[in-house]
């Protein structure tokens, strides 16, 4: 379908995608882009379901035409990369035939039996089929309903953060921050673009997401706190703790034995069994009901950078690694500021968003295998690649056919711009190993070098990539292209 003829009863209006809500990215939206943004939104919207499989994989080709746009995308490349998305992933999956899932359409063949299997969503029974990948498009109906009749702040507060949404096993607040954050992610997009369809989606996806890692993410500790009696810390100065406790080594938790990239078994029943909320309870930033945003945001961002930038690389010392799963805690963090804006009037969610996400933080970062941070990466990329300037990187991450990568490049740039004089605080925290004194503080940010780093990986610099040729982009990959791109080798 082309951007220029929206389906029918779904419709986007293009001025509210002319503007971002992060200043940093807002003037180079381009209005025709933003016209073509929003038919694709609302073809996305009415045609395709939140996964592109079985296995849960998401769809993520709102967030790449959002992030694409804010970098300076043109229509044509906007097209272009949907065009890919439905060819590649999206068109095949079952899911997405609303005449067999959708119970509030009719069967096209003309039986009025569309979705007869599937019950309607309503106030009455909207936790009775939480995590039936099926009921999707029925809860965006209700969704689409109450976020237009309740809107943002609202709507997650009773449908994400209340008691009544986590009571027994609804869980939502699990969904919402589970499933690699995708669901926090999506709804970002709708606060940064201010389309509660959007948002919608978002919270449809949260409802048809699996309630994995509860153990993380129960509700009375995210909102209370324990009580600890060891001294609270700045983020980075417990990251380096972490780094040091033996209760969260790789042999001690048995990562190498599990099957999964991000397992339960170690922090329910293991050595690391409350271990990372005593880290959470310790953070300064938001301890004993005082909040300091500016630091939290700050440190977050900081630390975003290292799991990207500052760990080891690969085998071979010349590619770099950067981790699938630690990449979307830097995507998630991008949208940090609008979530604690929407609660500005209530500190308790601000905490309890927060303390929700560092405990995110941590858990990745644990499973990964605890990957050392060191500067090298930062010298060489300096030495190398000192001339690419942020427009340069915003044409290479528009241009790829990696989702992923404009995604990653323009949090890093936000970050850059909001947060540049924040990065002594590296050296101070005793985090970095090796030297890097020359760009503490200096021209060229971590995360400037971060996104430098990425670019040139997906250029193919630094290992042949197979999708050089314009031929073999076409080709693709079965699920998905970003996984040449992205390590989900762990760094054990």
């Amino acid at each position: 379908m082309s951007s220029t003829s929206p389906p029918t009863g779904v419709t986007i209006d293009p001025l509210t995608c002319r503007t971002s809500a992060f200043p940093e990215l807002a003037p180079f939206i381009d209005p025709s882009s933003a016209t073509t943004l929003a038919n694709l939104l609302a073809e996305n919207h009415a045609s395709h379901h939140s996964f592109f499989n079985q296995k849960g994989m998401h769809n993520h080709s709102l967030h790449q035409l959002i992030a694409d746009t804010t970098l300076k995308a043109t229509p044509a490349q906007l097209e272009r990369h949907y065009a890919y998305q439905q060819k590649h992933y999206l068109s095949s999956f079952s899911y997405n035939d609303r005449s067999k899932y959708d119970p509030h359409l009719s069967d096209t063949s003309g039986s009025g039996k569309g979705g007869s299997s599937i019950t309607k969503i309503s106030e009455g029974n909207w936790t009775a089929h939480l995590g039936d990948a099926r009921y999707y498009w029925s809860y965006l109906h209700f969704f689409d309903r109450v976020v237009a009749q309740l809107g943002f702040r609202e709507v997650l507060h009773r449908y994400v953060f209340s008691q009544e949404a986590n009571e027994g096993e609804a869980k939502m607040i699990v969904r919402f921050y589970g499933g690699v954050i995708h669901a926090l992610i999506h709804f970002g997009y709708g606060l940064e673009m201010v389309v509660k369809e959007v948002a919608a989606e978002g919270l449809a996806m949260a409802a048809a997401t699996g309630a994995s890692h509860a153990w993380l993410f129960e509700l009375d500790w995210l909102k209370k706190g324990a009580s600890v009696r060891e001294e609270k810390k700045g983020l980075l100065e417990l990251v380096r703790e972490v780094q040091m406790d033996d209760r969260l080594s790789v042999d001690r938790l048995g990562l190498k034995e599990e099957e999964s990239s991000l397992p339960d078994k170690p922090f329910e029943e293991g050595s690391g069994r409350g271990v990372i909320q005593e880290y959470v309870d310790r953070w300064a930033a938001i301890a004993d009901g005082k909040i300091d945003l500016e630091t939290a945001m700050s440190d977050l961002a900081l630390l975003s950078a290292l799991l990207l930038g500052a760990v080891p690389r690969q085998a071979d010392g010349k590619a770099y690694k950067h981790d699938f799963f630690l990449m979307h805690l830097n995507n998630a963090h991008l949208f940090t500021s609008l979530y604690l804006d929407l609660f500005a009037d209530s500190p308790q969610l601000q905490r309890t968003f927060l303390r929700a996400l560092l405990a995110q933080f941590i858990y990745y970062y644990v499973c990964r295998g605890r990957p050392a941070f060191t500067t090298s990466n930062f010298i060489t990329e300096h030495e190398a690649s000192a001339d690419l300037a942020w427009e340069q990187l915003f044409a290479d991450a528009r241009e790829n056919v990696d989702e992923h990568l404009p995604k990653a490049v323009r949090a890093l740039y936000v970050f850059e711009q909001r947060y540049t004089g924040s990065q002594g605080k590296l050296l101070e925290s005793g985090l970095l190993q090796g030297g890097g004194q020359d760009w503490a503080g200096g021209e060229a940010s971590v995360w400037k070098l971060t996104a430098m780093q990425l670019v040139r990986m997906h250029r193919g610099e630094l290992q042949p990539s197979q999708y050089d040729s314009e031929a073999e982009r076409e080709k693709g990959e079965s699920i998905g292209s970003h996984q040449e791109f992205w390590s989900f080798e762990a760094f054990f």
